[in-house]
Parts: C-alpha cells; structure tokens; sequence
C-alpha cells in the first residue's frame, strides 16, 4: 500500500506543477526576486512532502558548512533516483543539476529542468558534453548552484564507484566553492528491493572547498579528496 500511495502522490504532484509552472512565469513577469523565491520554496515543499508520505525520516548534518554565497558546486555520491529531493531538502537552495540528454523530453520533468536552469549533457558527443560543462560553469558564475554525480549513474549501495575526473571541469571552469555532500542510505527506500519502503536518511554536509586557494597538484587529487571526504560518512559497503 505504501507503494501504491506514494507513486499516485508522485503522479498529483507532476500535475500540480502544471499549476506552479505557469505561476512561476507570471511572478517572472512583476519580480525577478519573487519568481526566485518561488522557484527555491515549490522543489523543497516537493521533496519534504515525498519523504513525508513514506514515512522516510530524513537528517541533515552540517548545514553551518553551507557558505552565504551562490558561487557553489555541489558534489555527492549517487545513490538512489530519491538523491535529487533530499538534495532540495538538505541545501535549502534550488540549484541545478548536470543531467543525461533526453530527460527534457519527459512531460513536466523537463519543464522543471529548465526552470531549475540544469544543464544537459550528451555522453557519446565529447564536443557537446565540454560545451555543457561550459554553460554549467556560466550558469554558477551568475549566482546558480549547480550539483554534480560524479559516479555517473546509480551506486544503488553505501558503496560508490570510481569518480569520474572529468566531472570536476565545472568546478574548475567557475572556480566555484566546492561542497561535498554524502547521502546515506537513500537506496533502501526503493532501489534495494524495488518497492518503495521506509527508511532513515542522512544528509551530511561537508566543509567546503575553495578552488581557488589550491596548488596544481591539489587540483589534480581534487576528485579522490573529495570521494574520500563524502566515503567518510558512509558504512562500510
């Protein structure tokens, strides 16, 4: 039944954002500072309403870590198709994500992906995928967070795969604030026996990062710091 109640949630919710949506583009058109607003407040009343139906408690750690400014690259490990929400929820921002090409074709899905400004990014075109790097990069000079996977897909386990370096190019194209963030156990409530079940999560939120203020070889270590850092907060696989 848990199942049953949170995909026809999951379903009200997609039709309600054809409501949101045009709401958004109206307060667009009076305030600039208002329509931000309502994009940051709409995804995160989203998410907390999810876990709110599961019944799936969440805890986030470290939220004094989170710097005032915008200029940030979020960098968490992938466990769960829930990691979006709870990255909503933990962060308090809306920031955009660097999604795989074709999510833009989903009714509404894409709809929420160009209001959040994500970024698409075709993996059989190197060409395409740096000019997709680039314009994340852009998009976190002008003030919007933007949140990398750099596992690339699912770990469905405590236990991450490899980073992939390349990811780390929006960081340094921006030299954005870089925060680590480890989300734990967000696989059990679907991904682990493929039905939707409850179960705690954590968010931890680690110290940031200043791209800045690293050496040449710091940069290039960069992307094993980093999964060691969000490896910390994690149970052995």
């Amino acid at each position: 039944m848990r199942s049953v109640a949170f995909l026809l949630f999951f379903i009200v919710g997609l039709f309600t954002i054809y409501v949101v949506t045009p709401l958004y583009y109206i307060f667009s058109l009076f305030s600039k500072r208002l329509a931000s607003y309502f994009r940051c407040v709409a995804p995160t009343v989203w998410a907390k309403s999810i876990f709110m139906m599961v019944g799936a408690p969440v805890t986030v750690e470290g939220r004094e870590n989170l710097p005032a400014h915008n200029r940030i690259c979020f960098v968490a490990n992938h466990e769960s198709y829930a990691d979006i929400p709870l990255v909503f929820i933990a962060t308090r921002r809306s920031p955009g994500f660097i999604a795989r090409k074709g999510l833009e074709k989903v009714p509404v899905v894409g709809l929420w992906m160009y209001i959040l400004k994500c970024v698409l990014i075709d993996r059989k075109s190197l060409r395409q995928g740096k000019l997709a790097i680039e314009k994340g990069a852009e998009q976190i000079k002008k003030g919007t967070p933007m949140v990398i996977f750099p596992e690339g897909t699912r770990s469905k386990s405590y236990k991450m795969r490899p980073f992939k370096g390349g990811s780390f190019k929006l960081a340094f194209l921006s030299d954005a604030t870089i925060v680590p963030l480890s989300i734990v156990g967000s696989f059990k409530l679907y991904e682990e026996y493929g039905a939707v079940r409850s179960h705690p999560v954590k968010v931890v939120i680690h110290k940031p990062i200043e791209i800045k203020s690293l050496s040449q070889e710091e940069r290039i270590t960069l992307p094993e710091k980093v999964q060691e850092i969000i490896a910390s907060a994690l149970p052995d696989a």
